[in-house]
C-alpha cells in the first residue's frame, strides 16, 4: 500500500513553510501523494505545495480527497491537468 502525506487541517500562507518542508521530505522518502481529507481551510499556498510536491515526485502524484477549493484553484490557474485534478 502506498503511503500518503497527510495535509494539515489548515494550509494557508502561515502554515506553508512547515507544511512544504514536511511534504517534500515525505515525497522524497517515497510517499506517493497527498491525502487532503483533513484539510478544511486552504488558499493558494496549498496549490503551491501541490505543484512543488509534483515536481519532487518521480511519477504522477496522487491527490486523495482533494477538496473542491483546491480543484477550483488548480483549474483557475490552469494546472489541474498537471496535477491530475481535472474534472
Amino acid at each position: 500500500m502506498m503511503s500518503l502525506w497527510q495535509a494539515p487541517p489548515v494550509l494557508t500562507h502561515a502554515q506553508w513553510k512547515t507544511a512544504h518542508a514536511a511534504c517534500l521530505e515525505a515525497v522524497r522518502a517515497g510517499a506517493g501523494g497527498i491525502d487532503w481529507a483533513a484539510c478544511q481551510q486552504l488558499d493558494s499556498s496549498a496549490l503551491a505545495l501541490a505543484i512543488a510536491a509534483q515536481r519532487a515526485c518521480a511519477s504522477a502524484l496522487i491527490h486523495a480527497h482533494a477538496p473542491p477549493a483546491l480543484r477550483a484553484l488548480a483549474a483557475l490557474h490552469g494546472v489541474d491537468g498537471l496535477l491530475g485534478l481535472a474534472a
